[in-house]
């Protein structure tokens, strides 16, 4: 499954997003004797705590939630999510460079095929020999030129 790319941008998306996940929380008419908005606002208030106290992010929170659903964590209360965080961000970084790394080489070898297609040899050449962050740099340069 790719890295997610589109994350809440408030603890009550978050909740959201963790209720339609794994099912934490409810949306009962009635929760115990509270409402179930009511209860849904203590549950996204704790959320909140649990950030401020555990120095987390909405988006550190709902990657962990990505990290725990593609390895089939079971996840029955948002505060185990936390413990989660360090591993699932790193597993998280890590795709996200190799989705990058991937697209930067589709993307050299479309302007590599293009040049030769154009005749424009000394462009593929430069471009097939970039390597590293140079690569980004002839790429940039190839698109200005173009």
């Amino acid at each position: 499954m790719p890295p997610p790319t589109d994350f809440p941008d408030t603890h009550a998306e978050l909740y959201d997003l963790l209720q339609e996940m794994f099912g934490v929380g409810t949306y009962d008419d009635v929760v115990g004797s509270e409402a179930w908005h009511r209860a849904r606002m203590v549950e996204i208030m704790k959320l909140k705590g649990l950030c401020r106290r555990r120095r987390a992010t909405v988006k550190h929170v709902a990657v962990a939630a990505w990290y725990a659903k593609e390895r089939g964590l079971p996840i029955q209360h948002s505060a185990r999510l936390y413990g989660l965080i360090p591993e699932a961000m790193r597993c998280y970084n890590m795709q996200v460079k190799a989705s990058t790394a991937d697209a930067e080489a589709h993307e050299l070898q479309t302007a590599v095929n293009t040049a030769m297609r154009l005749g424009q040899d000394v462009w593929a050449e430069r471009l097939m020999r970039s390597e590293g962050s140079n690569t980004r740099e002839v790429l940039d340069e190839w698109q200005r030129n173009q």
